[in-house]
């Protein structure tokens, strides 16, 4: 995406809904990114898979990253988010994502620490691989509804300052699943 380069002022890029397959580069090939000062990129509603994750690097500016509704699948390795040192929210909600790999607990911090909001929604997430969020000092939204099944086991998994309403969500989600059943 060179034709972006020109832009050195560019905060705000909303591509959404334009039938994108691929990106090549967000970055610039040659170098550092000329979008250094972009903060909110939005690929909602496009056709971008797994590849597009390591076309972010660069972006150490961006704080809202929009992923909605996108062919992202099965394990994301999160390592691909370590440049995204000022992302405070991402929407990765309407994939067909099962798990995330490589994140804090396990192998070191994770990068992500000024992350707020994460929206996971409509995705292949469940009990099993809700670890994931362990050590995500600064996450106050936390957004889940999935095809959740079965008791959900939060011990350790949630920091104890995520606000209440996450833990009754998730409730009454599980009490309306028994009773459709």
């Amino acid at each position: 995406m060179k034709e972006f380069d020109s832009l050195s002022n560019l905060e705000v890029l909303w591509l959404f809904r334009n039938n994108i397959h691929s990106v090549v580069t967000l970055t610039g090939s040659e170098g550092p990114s000329r979008v250094n000062k972009l903060e909110s990129l939005d690929l909602r509603v496009n056709n971008l898979n797994n590849s597009i994750l390591s076309s972010l690097k660069g972006l150490s500016s961006l704080k809202h990253l929009y992923f909605e509704g996108n062919r992202l699948q099965g394990s994301i390795n999160m390592k691909e988010f370590d440049s995204l040192s000022n992302l405070e929210g991402l929407w990765l909600t309407g994939n067909k994502i099962q798990d995330f790999v490589a994140l804090t607990g396990y192998e070191g911090p994770s990068r992500l620490n000024k992350l707020e909001s994460l929206d996971l929604g409509y995705n292949r997430i469940n009990d099993s691989t809700l670890s994931f969020v362990k050590g995500f000092s600064s996450l106050k939204h936390l957004y889940l509804y999935n095809q959740l099944d079965g008791l959900i086991d939060t011990k350790g998994y949630m920091p104890t300052y995520i606000p209440l309403y996450i833990y009754i969500y998730i409730y009454i989600l599980l009490v309306f699943l028994q009773l459709i059943r």
